[in-house]
């Protein structure tokens, strides 16, 4: 899969860009000595890989930039030539506007036009999640084939935010590990079944986790208690079994004693089974209260601590920092706004059950009022109390034991779920220190590689698993002069090497089968001395070359190598269309979309 070509209906505004196999160069060109010293110059050098995501149809939100803008772009439609293969091309049509069909159509010849082709002349107009379906079918990656194009496309369309983490994509910084690990895993050539399981194993064992603690803190205490109820249950049944026998044998000399008793017997039980609802409810109740967090975290302690150490806190830290607070924030109000709702429900019930076991013991008393009025019917009334008194003590001793059993079962079933666990642990380890994999093999050279030649440190990724045995993936830049992990890999400059250093690592070792062939790298000169400049614009060529990749670069023409910056040597490269887009500070028709900024 290799970009082709991008265009759009509005071509006076948007011009045709027409990619070719091997290297490609978005130049912008600051030809206006006031804006040398300017670190932006909205010209939409860095807009151009977000298109691209847009047109291979990324799901995009209201601040996605043609969102952002609908009196600008309501009425642009976007196209985007994909190559597939050297005899077949695919062409994706997206309009910006809501609800916008999607028209895909495949062609043997590439860089067509199809602005003007009627609906009826696509292969295919419609929604926009069968669309993505219909491209993943027609790619047929051979790489990740149970995942779609969209899981791995955005390693290979870098823009400055995907630089931050080499391995975990922007898209996934407020996912849970389980969203993004084992895609990354697949995509060293490792089987990521294990560490899906492991996780969900991990989720089921923290469920158990957080029950027991609301309900027990000592295993063994549990199990004690437990056979103390129950042979207090026992003492208790026959007890009441005793007490029965008398209140059956009872004799009475008035005969309008039976509707009373019986009444007197109908309200025990209600006040039985609420009592037995209260139990249950002041655990509730009790858990509830403990579960309500307060969520603090001091942002500035942490910029103090940068600064005590020595450390600069770079923006984008902070706002990931900031980005993070605000989303546990979040989370942690909605749920402790649902915990108070339930609170408050709980409560309620709770005070209700309480007046109404009060209005009943009232109307019991009127009841046995009524027959007592010999010293037998006093007999009677003490012997039913304390039948019911020992009725409602079994009841709620058993309503003890059932928790414990509940208890018992959970501490059973988090055992098995521990042994469950360790024994996926192993096979995790078999995958992934056990078993030959080629492709990581290869992946870890091609990145050592890149490295070497660039900056002359080794490159390394490491695949330890942490101290909950899940699986990291950790590159680093290993200092040859001490052969230590170098301080380089922290730096924003490094970091973004060692992400351009992966995709091509990447795209070299799948290079014959049938996956992603480009990568588009945005500013990847900025920031890098002359000597790595250099070195890095040659590993590209070298591997475009050699393993058919087509790399698309954006830059400055300041920031571009010495060896490509004289002007002699832009012109040959034009010539040559490696340069295949030019951007410009004199007017709005140097910018990529020409109108004013916005």
């Amino acid at each position: 899969m290799k970009i082709s070509k991008i265009y759009c209906s509005e071509e006076k505004i948007f011009e045709d860009i027409v990619f070719n196999k091997g290297l490609n160069i978005i130049l912008a060109e600051i030809r206006n000595p006031e804006n040398k010293q300017k670190s932006s110059h909205c010209l939409g050098k860095s807009m151009l890989a977000a298109l691209i995501d847009f047109c291979l149809l990324k799901k995009v939100g209201k601040e996605f930039f043609l969102k952002k803008n609908p009196k600008l772009f309501d009425h642009f439609i976007f196209y985007i030539e994909i190559m597939v293969s050297e005899s077949q091309f695919v062409t994706i049509r997206r309009a910006v506007k809501a609800k916008s069909k999607i028209a895909i159509k495949t062609h043997s010849i590439g860089a067509k036009n199809y602005r003007d082709l009627p609906d009826k002349d696509w292969d295919f107009v419609g929604g926009f999640e069968k669309s993505k379906k219909l491209v993943n079918d027609i790619l047929s990656f051979e790489i990740l084939p149970n995942h779609t194009y969209r899981d791995t496309i955005a390693f290979f369309l870098r823009s400055p935010e995907g630089f931050s983490n080499v391995f975990r994509l922007p898209k996934y910084l407020q996912s849970n590990d389980v969203d993004w690990k084992p895609v990354v895993a697949e995509l060293l050539g490792f089987k990521s079944k294990n560490i899906i399981v492991k996780y969900q194993k991990d989720k089921q064992l923290d469920s158990i986790n957080n029950e027991l603690s609301a309900s027990v803190e000592n295993e063994y205490e549990t199990s004690m208690q437990e056979e103390r109820l129950k042979v207090v249950l026992s003492l208790k049944i026959e007890e009441v079994e005793k007490k029965e026998q008398q209140y059956d044998s009872f004799d009475f000399t008035k005969a309008d004693i039976e509707k009373p008793e019986i009444l007197a017997t109908e309200i025990d039980e209600k006040i039985s089974v609420l009592i037995k609802d209260n139990y249950y409810l002041k655990n509730k109740i009790e858990h509830a209260n403990k579960s309500i967090i307060n969520y603090n975290f001091d942002l500035e302690e942490i910029k103090q601590f940068y600064k005590e150490i020595g450390i600069y806190f770079e923006n984008q830290l902070n706002k990931d920092y900031s980005d993070l607070i605000q989303f546990n924030k979040e989370i942690l109000s909605e749920r402790n706004e649902i915990v108070q709702e339930m609170l408050k429900e709980y409560n309620k019930i709770y005070e209700e059950n309480k007046i109404t076991i009060k209005n009943l013991n009232v109307q019991k008393a009127e009841l046995l009022s009524y027959i007592n009025t010999t010293d037998s019917f006093e007999k009677f009334k003490l012997l039913q109390q304390e039948i019911t008194e020992l009725k409602t003590q079994i009841e709620s001793i058993k309503v003890k034991i059932n928790s414990i059993d509940i208890i018992t079962g959970l501490t059973e079933k988090k055992s098995r779920l521990e042994t469950e666990i360790s024994n996926i642990v192993v096979s995790i380890k078999q995958d992934f220190f056990g078993e030959h994999n080629a492709y990581i093999e290869t992946i870890r050279k091609h990145f050592n590689y890149i490295l070497m030649e660039i900056l002359g440190d080794a490159g390394v990724i490491s695949t330890p698993l942490n101290k909950n045995n899940n699986i990291e993936f950790i590159p680093e830049i290993i200092d040859m002069n001490t052969s230590q992990v170098s301080s380089k890999d922290k730096g924003t400059t490094y970091k973004k090497l060692m992400c351009c250093a992966l995709d091509l690592a990447l795209l070299a070792t799948y290079s014959n089968k049938k996956f992603i062939h480009f990568a588009y790298h945005d500013g990847i000169f900025d920031g890098l001395d002359s000597r790595q400049k250099n070195n890095f614009y040659n590993i590209i060529e070298e591997y475009c070359e050699k393993y058919n990749i087509q790399s698309i670069l954006s830059s400055i023409q300041d920031e571009l190598p010495e060896s490509i910056q004289k002007t002699e040597k832009i012109d040959e490269l034009k010539k040559r269309h490696v340069i295949v887009k030019i951007l410009h500070d004199e007017g709005n028709d140097g910018r990529l979309f020409k109108m004013d900024a916005f």
